[in-house]
């Protein structure tokens, strides 16, 4: 299902969002959900309210646009910070050594 909510500033469109995004990712229905905003403060405020409210998420887009509060939700971070970083990095290397003609 897709769903928008619009209205003016102050009406409750931040709380509500999240109220729905947490009642959808506790129904079990599977699979992630994806949420968005017409802004990267919109969207910050999207995640601040869903992460108070106990649901999990990532921030996608650039990490210099995000919040320095919501830093450490962004996927850049979460990958930094994964234990199987260093295994990446070296398939990487290896990757880069592959000729470029396969």
């Amino acid at each position: 299902p897709l769903v928008a909510v619009q209205g003016p500033p102050g009406t409750g469109k931040t709380a509500t969002t999240c109220a729905l995004l947490k009642v959808a990712a506790s129904g079990g229905g599977g699979g992630p959900l994806l949420a968005c905003a017409d802004s990267n403060a919109a969207v910050d405020q999207l995640l601040d309210g869903l992460l108070k409210l106990g649901v999990r998420g990532v921030r996608l887009g650039q990490p210099a646009r995000v919040s320095k509060r919501l830093r450490d939700a962004t996927l850049t971070a979460r990958l930094e910070a994964h234990a199987e970083r260093g295994a990446s990095g070296e398939l990487r290397l290896r990757l880069g050594r592959l000729p470029k003609d396969l």
